[in-house]
């Protein structure tokens, strides 16, 4: 009887071990092949001044947080410019994270979760809507980042360099041959410097040396770069810190680095951001629409974006009419920032360009100054109703076009 009974629960349990297995695996294939629902054809955004000629993104894969801040290059960087760590959302393999990141979209919208190769997103890029607002996007890197790409970039250059010492050399010498093209000239430049990802999961070297390997490709862009006119942004998909080591949220995994610097970068900025904010930050530092599935919001706080003032009804500005400076008090009061420079006409028909910084539109409904007028900034992210009514400072109604003129 013993004997029935043991064989009967040997048999139970591998049946259920069978089940639990195809249960598991039919899971992850459902995970593997995810499609998603919410890619609706939506239309672009307007296509707004640009503060940077040029905007060079250099993705260095697997990039920890903790690695980055012992790169002399970067914190030379971030002491120029902006140090922000970005929170990636799991999963945080490198296909999925760097659609995030080109996107501005989780992998539940743009619908890639997996390494799993033939896989395209059908999500709008940074690069796709650039694209289509007339600028050239260049992407210099390895095939496999060429196969996520598909048909986003209008120029692919392929790293095949098989030394894994001599990659991102040959990665940092096309790249700056790319941007030195003025027959092709690219607006947009992506460089991908793989070297440390690929001594981590290879085993092959020390991660500390490779490190600093990388700091030294960056180095070498820097130098061959015009930061007067052009934006420098460092950023890393993930970190990895052992072969295999990605895809959950783990902080060494998930808590990544973006340092950027040049035109239109605010000096010393700093602060947390969410992957998704990436493009629409990229896409403010160029001009561009935001990707139109993008769920996240330029970092406004590292630009230095002048805001521009539109009528509403498309209504002329009187000849003379302009907003001049207030205190700062009254200012900040009112719904600003900052005031720091007296505004002026701007040279687009119907707008007035101004320096002051709006507060979120929440803020509308609470300060007694703000109605009717729209403001809105050059990456079209800030849309609020505003019109002063009452005198403070310097500025006063003005009852023939609702503006606020000179006394």
């Amino acid at each position: 009887m013993r004997r029935l009974i043991g064989l009967i629960l040997v048999v139970t349990l591998t049946i259920f071990a069978t089940l639990v297995e195809g249960f598991r695996n039919n899971l992850w294939i459902s995970y593997r092949d995810y499609r998603s629902p919410y890619l609706a054809d939506l239309p672009s955004g307007p296509a707004r001044q640009a503060p940077a000629a040029t905007v060079m993104v250099v993705l260095v894969r697997g990039l920890r947080l903790d690695a980055s801040r012992q790169m002399p290059t970067l914190n030379g960087l971030r002491e120029k410019g902006g140090s922000f760590i970005i929170q990636n959302e799991p999963p945080t393999y490198r296909v999925p994270a760097w659609t995030t990141l080109t996107s501005g979209a989780t992998a539940e919208i743009h619908g890639i979760t997996t390494n799993q190769p033939g896989r395209v997103s059908g999500a709008s890029s940074i690069f796709r809507e650039f694209q289509l607002a007339g600028g050239v996007a260049a992407v210099v890197g390895s095939q496999s980042l060429g196969d996520t790409l598909s048909a986003e970039v209008q120029r692919f250059e392929v790293v095949e360099n098989p030394e894994i010492a001599h990659r991102d050399d040959d990665a940092a010498r096309i790249g700056l041959e790319v941007l030195r093209d003025h027959q092709n000239p690219a607006q947009l430049i992506c460089i991908e410097l793989t070297a440390l990802e690929d001594t981590v999961n290879d085993n092959s070297g020390n991660s500390a040396a490779a490190t600093a390997i990388t700091d030294s490709r960056i180095k070498t862009l820097l130098d061959g770069l015009d930061l007067t006119t052009t934006a420098l942004v460092v950023l890393s998909d993930r970190g990895l810190p052992s072969p295999n080591g990605d895809g959950g949220g783990e902080p060494d995994v998930a808590m990544t680095p973006l340092v950027m610097a040049g035109a239109g970068v605010a000096a010393r900025s700093q602060g947390l951001i969410q992957a998704v904010d990436v493009a629409p930050t990229i896409a403010a530092l160029l001009g561009a629409p935001l990707p139109v599935h993008a769920q996240g919001e330029p970092a406004l706080v590292g630009l230095s974006l002048p805001l521009t003032v539109q009528p509403a009804g498309g209504k002329p500005l009187p000849s003379g009419c302009k907003v001049t400076g207030a205190s700062t008090g009254a200012a900040k009061r009112s719904g600003f920032r900052t005031s720091t420079r007296t505004s002026t006409a701007s040279p687009w028909p119907n707008s007035i360009t101004t320096d002051w910084e709006v507060e979120t539109p929440a803020h509308a409904d609470t300060l007694p100054s703000i109605c009717l007028k729209n403001w809105i900034n050059p990456a079209n992210t800030l849309l609020i109703a505003i019109r002063v009514s009452y005198s403070f400072g310097r500025l006063r109604h003005c009852s023939a076009c609702g503006w606020c003129c000179p006394r």
